[in-house]
């Protein structure tokens, strides 16, 4: 076994990347400066002759203190000045910019030096596109990312510390300057040739289709937030790398390139040289994302080392890019993509040796039969076991170098990702070079190009079966996280813009409502992953893109078996296509009649108190059911969106209203929520929908004050966030999510 000395030398940037981490580490804890005086002894060690690793590791750490501390301080000092709801005007310099609808803001931005604060800001509500490098005059209102209102969502307060933002600003008015930041030139070139590469490889596909939407992912890192219950089926096969744009895909592109060199006999000094370029120019063509950079520095020390003629070492070109990309944003240490992508590559390299000598025996063949004695199938069963069981090694290394990240991050485990890999690595790697030959195509034939695109296709939808196959495996995969925080009560979700959705049951529950795509996206299908619920019955209570926006892309998702609907026809574009979509997954679909039940679990009914006729209503809040779950002796009214209009109709009809609570949304034009209503349903609690914005989803405030002064309790969920009420002995409990000590227990009269 080599001695130490001997495994420095063949990475003899360790010392410096310890270094880089201890000066970040001393920047974060705020350590004092009287640690500086360890660089005396540090280089008179160095002036002596010590290993050059010492005086590597005291560069790292002095330059990323320093570094690093100071962005923290421009951080900081950027949070301190800003205050909430200000309104500013700012000039400042596009960096990063991403696609619109994500959890990350729009674009990041450096503040120009002399506006009084510095550092990094995220801005949201762009009214256009605009590029790196760009300049501008922004006006706008400050807002700090909110903290998580329901369970299972991504802490947006942690991504944005993550990420060195000080804090977002909300553009009102924005102008574009007529300079450019020169140092970003590459961004701003890589992000225009990105546009048209995204449009050019779906050419022929349907936009927004579920095919559009994973090719742009597999090819370009992009991740479409309104088809994220696609993704799923590749995270719980433990194939979501796929997704990743970092070593893997460049690596392939890299192997394409260097096949088409050797079959073209370039000669080997040369054609290094060309698949570097076309490694970097794949990563331009990804916008320059930092995973895409961080593989194509790690391949050019790794090359480099042919180009010298030196034995090349993997892991001294994992080394030499981690200090490079610390120096563009030491930010990166604390995101899950940067430690997934060096540990995985870490893991390949440490574990995947000792695998191969332990595994080699078993596809070697028979050891006492010289090779030259093989015949033409045995030779080619030879090579095929050698490739695949090599291919197995290094997905269980990777595997197992992710393991303690993919628990630690997402609170997931996954087995399948060994077996799953073998066939979908593979797989990208066909549509990563079809993706390549339309693109080339195109410029001889537009129709060439469409045609290729088609295909592949194809191909992506037949690699999205698959995952839901691996994942559809029992002990495919296991949530590890803290769990489901509701009951098997219901959960009433707070969603953004009026949206609504609620869920009642444990696993194979029913979901009514869904929220609109987006929000179903980012909140409702995040929430139920992680809880690990799948709902089997869903619930659309009006044809509106805000509440069944999301529904196509639940029945996609989960074994939905029964759907029941308000009405037959609507014009929304988002009703049309869920029925499309429950035919093609045949999921029943069902009508709703008022007075009629639909048994649940536990014992429990859910009641329609109203469904409208085919005819009523020209807006969707007016076609509108109203729901009432009845559920050990408690009653619990969903008025979703409902007015005055159907109100007033509910109590012609002497329908007995009475509910312990009410769930209630808010009309789009119409005031919800009467005093004859409210005392038919006489109501021991309401939880009601509120956002600043748009206007009707505000609870008006002299209609809060005559509830206080009435005795109901009022639940805003701009103060509770989602809010999960749940039987306790003979009470019923209600938990608010956003503010953990608030609860309420109801007792029977």
């Amino acid at each position: 076994m080599p001695g130490t000395s001997s495994l420095l030398a063949r990475v003899p940037l360790a010392g410096l990347v310890l270094g880089c981490f201890a000066g970040i580490f001393c920047a974060v804890w705020s350590c004092p400066g009287w640690m500086l005086a360890l660089l005396i002894p540090g280089a008179f060690l160095v002036w002596r002759g010590a290993s050059v690793q010492v005086g590597l590791a005291l560069l790292g750490w002095l330059l990323m203190w320093g570094m690093h501390g100071a962005r923290l301080q421009n951080m900081g000092d950027l949070e301190a000045r800003l205050v909430p709801g200000d309104r500013l005007e700012l000039e400042v310099v596009v960096g990063e910019v991403r696609e619109p609808g994500g959890f990350h803001p729009e674009a990041m931005v450096e503040v120009r030096s002399g506006e009084g604060v510095g550092g990094r800001l995220g801005l949201r509500g762009l009214p256009m596109q605009v590029r790196p490098g760009d300049c501008l005059r922004v006006t706008g209102r400050v807002r700090f990312a909110e903290a998580a209102r329901n369970p299972g969502v991504l802490d947006r307060v942690e991504m944005q510390r993550r990420s060195g933002l000080g804090g977002e600003l909300w553009v009102e008015r924005m102008e574009v300057l007529d300079e450019r930041a020169m140092m970003m030139w590459p961004r701003r070139v890589a992000w225009d040739l990105r546009g048209v590469v995204r449009e050019r490889i779906v050419m022929g596909l349907e936009e927004g289709s579920l095919q559009a939407a994973l090719i742009r992912a597999l090819v370009l890192g992009e991740r479409d937030g309104n088809q994220m219950e696609a993704f799923d089926s590749f995270r719980h096969s433990g194939t979501m790398h796929v997704f990743a744009v970092s070593g893997l895909h460049v690596g392939m592109i890299g192997l394409l390139a260097w096949g088409l060199l050797r079959l073209l006999r370039v000669p080997r000094w040369w054609g290094i040289w060309v698949v570097l370029g076309v490694m970097w120019g794949y990563a331009m063509v990804t916008g320059l994302r930092p995973p895409a950079m961080r593989a194509a520095l790690m391949a050019t020390v790794f090359l480099a080392g042919f180009v010298v003629r030196r034995d090349p070492v993997l892991g001294n070109a994992l080394l030499a890019s981690l200090p490079l990309v610390l120096l563009g944003d030491s930010f990166q240490w604390q995101q899950p993509g940067f430690q997934l992508s060096y540990l995985v590559v870490a893991s390949i390299i440490v574990v995947s040796p000792m695998c191969l000598g332990l595994a080699r025996p078993w596809w070697q063949g028979d050891p006492f039969l010289p090779r030259v004695l093989y015949t033409r199938t045995q030779s080619f069963l030879g090579v095929a076991r050698e490739k695949v069981g090599s291919l197995a090694v290094v997905s269980f290394s990777a595997w197992l170098g992710s393991l303690p990240l993919m628990w630690g991050h997402f609170g997931l485990v996954t087995p399948a990702a060994v077996v799953a890999s073998l066939v979908l690595v593979p797989m990208v790697f066909v549509i990563l070079g079809l993706a390549i030959v339309g693109l080339l195509g195109g410029v001889i034939w537009e129709p060439l190009e469409v045609g290729i695109n088609r295909v592949n296709g194809s191909l992506v939808t037949g690699a999205h079966h698959l995952a839901r196959s691996f994942a559809a495996v029992p002990g495919s995969h296991f949530e590890v996280g803290e769990g489901r925080w509701w009951g098997d009560g219901l959960l009433v979700f707070d969603l953004r813009d009026g949206d609504g959705a609620a869920y009642f049951g444990g696993d194979g529950g029913l979901l009514i409502d869904t929220g609109g795509r987006r929000e179903f996206g980012r909140v409702v299908f995040p929430a139920m992953r992680k809880s690990g619920v799948q709902p089997r019955a869903l619930v659309v209570s009006h044809p509106d893109g805000g509440h069944c926006g999301g529904a196509p892309g639940a029945v996609r998702a989960w074994p939905v078996e029964q759907i029941l609907l308000p009405v037959r026809e609507a014009l929304s574009p988002s009703f049309r296509e869920l029925r499309e979509v429950a035919e093609v997954e045949s999921a029943e679909e069902f009508f709703a009649d008022s007075g009629s039940r639909y048994p649940l679990a536990d014992g429990a009914e859910l009641e329609v108190l109203y469904s409208p006729g085919e005819g009523e209503g020209s807006l969707a809040d007016d076609r509108c059911l109203v729901l009432r779950i009845h559920w050990k002796g408690w009653r619990i009214l969903l008025s979703n969106d409902a007015g005055f209009e159907i109100e007033q109709r509910l109590l012609a009809r002497g329908v007995d209203l009475r509910s312990d609570v009410w769930i209630m949304g808010r009309h789009q034009t119409d005031f919800s929520g009467s005093d004859q209503f409210l005392e038919a349903v006489s109501p021991q609690v309401i939880v009601a929908s509120h956002r600043h914005f748009p206007i009707e989803e505000r609870i008006p405030a002299r209609w809060a004050d005559w509830l206080e002064g009435n005795g109901i309790s009022l639940w805003r969920q701009n103060e509770t966030g989602a809010v999960a009420i749940e039987a306790v002995g003979d009470g019923l409990r209600l938990r608010s999510f956003l503010d953990d000590g608030r609860t309420e227990t109801l007792r029977k009269p």
